[in-house]
């Protein structure tokens, strides 16, 4: 779905947008008042700094893999399920 600012807010908003829903996401993410998921949120949380700072294993694998089927669904709009059964 593509929204057009130009008439709501200018072309600021318009080209700030992307900034601003990355910001609200970030917010809610690191959110310490247990709501919202508080436990998937701090799950997540835990697992993205424990597999950036230790050694590669099983959980980076597993992150990577729903990062990256993450980016093809949203990208190009479809699923790819060969490619999750064929990762095992």
């Amino acid at each position: 779905m593509q929204l057009n600012f130009h008439r709501v807010g200018g072309e600021a908003l318009y080209l700030y947008w992307p900034v601003i829903l990355i910001g609200v996401s970030v917010l809610l993410l690191v959110n310490p008042i247990r709501i919202f998921y508080y436990r998937s949120r701090m799950w997540l949380l835990y697992s993205l700094v424990r597999s950036h700072t230790q050694a590669y294993n099983d959980s980076a694998n597993v992150l990577s893999g729903v990062f990256s089927l993450l980016v093809s669904t949203l990208s190009s709009g479809e699923t790819s399920t060969s490619a999750t059964c064929s990762a095992r």
